[in-house]
């Protein structure tokens, strides 16, 4: 059975709260996706972090790639808007992120589910 954290929920609620007073879009189109790639974030970067804390021994090891990917990657992606206009055909860089976020969850899904299939961890049960 799978047991919810209402204090997880929680924690959503409140950096979606200041998250939307820290760029406030007004009422532009923007808005959505500032919300879709937020909800998006909280999904992705737990799974990518539990892939990550199973292939590493040293817990800021984890930390520091699950950061790297979960978060680097989307936003370094997001900066090289010629590229996205370029291998997309569309400047619009939220449609890209978020994408590319459900992409790397899915891939690193995958691979936590080899690992946990096979039960192959770095410290021996």
């Amino acid at each position: 059975m799978v047991r919810t954290r209402p204090s997880a929920f929680a924690l959503l609620i409140v950096c979606l709260a200041f998250g939307a007073e820290i760029e406030n879009y007004g009422s532009t189109h923007k808005t959505g996706w500032f919300y879709a790639i937020t909800v998006t974030v909280f999904i992705t970067v737990p799974v990518i972090g539990l892939f990550f804390s199973l292939h590493t021994a040293n817990f800021l090891a984890a930390w520091l790639w699950t950061m790297a990917v979960g978060i680097g990657l989307p936003l370094f992606a997001a900066d090289q808007q010629r590229m996205i206009l370029w291998f997309f055909g569309t400047p619009n860089a939220e449609v890209v992120v978020f994408c590319l976020q459900w992409v790397v969850a899915e891939i690193f899904w995958l691979l936590l589910y080899d690992r946990l299939s096979r039960r192959r961890f770095v410290i021996p049960a």
